[in-house]
């Protein structure tokens, strides 16, 4: 988890190992550290995307498909529909279109 200051939004946080204070590089604020931890431990895992910016969404497909109660392969459709125009294109839209097939064939009894 990355550190965020509380007022700003920085993530540029000097903490004094001295008088445990820390402050933004971004805006200078100054806060101690527990206050930092604490305001920090709030967040969300869906609140940072690691390996990239395909899902800067408004909503998180992942928030989505948990809310929703998905399965994998519904979880898939949605995932790969999300993020086709932002990362692999057509190749995403082949993922999604077979998620679709293995859940026609589910339906079917196929699988």
């Amino acid at each position: 988890m990355k550190l965020k200051c509380n007022k700003c939004g920085d993530t540029n946080i000097i903490v004094d190992g001295n008088t445990n204070d820390s402050y933004c590089g971004g805006c200078g604020n100054v806060f101690h550290f527990s206050e930092l931890v604490k305001e920090n431990a709030t967040s969300k895992a869906t609140d940072s995307q690691i390996g990239g910016s395909h899902y800067d969404l408004p909503i998180q497909p992942i928030e989505f498909i948990l809310k929703n109660d998905l399965n994998f392969c519904q979880g898939n459709v949605i995932k790969y529909i999300c993020r086709y125009s932002r990362k692999n294109g057509i190749e995403d839209l082949e993922k999604a279109k077979q998620y679709v097939d293995f859940l026609i064939d589910q339906e079917k009894g196929k699988l």
